[in-house]
């Protein structure tokens, strides 16, 4: 089924929305609407992965002595970090499958190039960040390993090894995804 509509272009950049100059009358279907108005969605296992963390964050936040100090002074800055993660990248690796299959609508694709294009500009600090997040987790390990909080060490393990993982593989794969959606945006338009 299809229906003549009128509509406003929306561009959101850093939370303020702006007005295309220009109106127009175009055929869609329901389908094409939502999928222009539906943000970008993480994949749901990696959306899984980040509240696993924060539940073991939290259980290990709460271990007594310095090892909970430790933990607490990493939540804050991890929060930070993963909420990065989640506006930007995460929403890149979203698109993946339909790259992948060749079904990358234009409207996906125009929302992908400006996250693409933002990510691109957060990706060193969220590397940087990945650095000084392993500063506390270095801490974590020692710390809770002289406390006797085997809970808090291996948290710590496999947070280190989750941010290498978004080293090497995430995040390049969230960056050619912005490009590639960049590339077709501009193709079709």
């Amino acid at each position: 089924m299809r229906y003549s509509i009128h509509y406003k272009c929306w561009l959101v950049s850093d939370a303020k929305a702006l007005d295309c100059v220009s109106k127009c009358t175009i055929w869609i279907s329901i389908e094409q609407t939502v999928q222009v108005l539906m943000p970008l969605s993480a994949p749901p296992s990696m959306q899984k992965e980040h509240e696993e963390i924060w539940h073991l964050m939290l259980r290990v936040q709460h271990l007594s002595g310095k090892t909970g100090n430790i933990a607490e002074k990493l939540a804050k800055d991890l929060k930070n970090h993963i909420d990065k993660e989640e506006a930007f990248a995460l929403p890149l690796l979203g698109i993946l499958p339909d790259l992948a299959n060749g079904k990358l609508r234009n409207g996906v694709a125009k929302r992908a190039s400006i996250v693409g294009s933002k990510f691109q500009k957060e990706y060193p600090g969220l590397v940087r960040g990945h650095k000084e997040l392993r500063k506390y987790l270095e801490q974590l390990k020692k710390v809770g390993a002289d406390e006797g909080h085997l809970t808090a060490v291996r948290f710590a393990e496999n947070l280190e090894r989750y941010s290498r993982e978004e080293e090497e593989v995430f995040y390049p794969a969230a960056l050619l995804a912005g490009q590639i959606a960049s590339k077709r945006a501009r193709s079709k338009s």
